[in-house]
């Protein structure tokens, strides 16, 4: 079926606007113009998707791993103190800190979140990590984009705090006409 709707859009005639409600995201993000985040019934958010993605989504995720073995000797440093000192480089080297991200992978793994405006402090962060690497064992540094499914868990999550909070009934989304784009290529998703 999924085949069939993207075939349908694709087949569209130049200039017309489509809408599809979807949980797919990066589909949204490979193929719609514009996006609509709808949460509790209310529209929450609308952009193109890489607007969304960077206004909500934190811009980029930084991933930094280090083995059973740290340090130099592979007695010196316990993986609590790998942690901290990677943290500390991240603050020290990206102008809004770098916030940790909860969770992620099991193991030595520390994450997170950095602004897109620390993206020109990226080359001096990372030169500090490799710097680093010999003394608290460092085994991988992953820099990425973050994706379109961190702005919406964040708009829906405010959305469902805000809910709570007023403790009142739901209220339909009311979309503006400026989302259908009259000469779009692309879907508005």
């Amino acid at each position: 079926a999924r085949a069939r709707v993207w075939a349908a859009l694709a087949a569209r005639p130049a200039g017309s606007a489509a809408l599809l409600a979807t949980h797919a995201l990066e589909e949204v993000e490979a193929a719609a113009d514009a996006a609509v985040v709808i949460g509790r019934g209310r529209a929450l958010a609308a952009g193109p998707p890489g607007e969304l993605r960077d206004r909500f989504g934190g811009g980029y995720r930084l991933a930094v791993s280090w083995g059973e073995r740290q340090g130099e000797d592979g007695g010196g440093v316990t993986p609590s103190a790998v942690a901290e000192e990677v943290a500390a480089l991240v603050a020290a080297s990206a102008p809004c800190g770098g916030a940790p991200l909860p969770g992620g992978p099991p193991g030595n793994t520390a994450r997170f979140r950095l602004a897109a405006t620390d993206a020109p402090a990226f080359p001096t962060l990372l030169r500090a990590l490799s710097a680093a690497t010999p003394r608290l064992g460092l085994t991988g540094v992953a820099l990425s984009v973050a994706p379109l499914e961190d702005a919406v868990a964040a708009l829906t999550a405010d959305a469902d705090g805000a809910a709570e909070e007023e403790g009142g009934p739901d209220t339909p989304a009311v979309l503006p006409p400026s989302l259908t784009p009259a000469s779009s290529t692309r879907p508005t998703l």
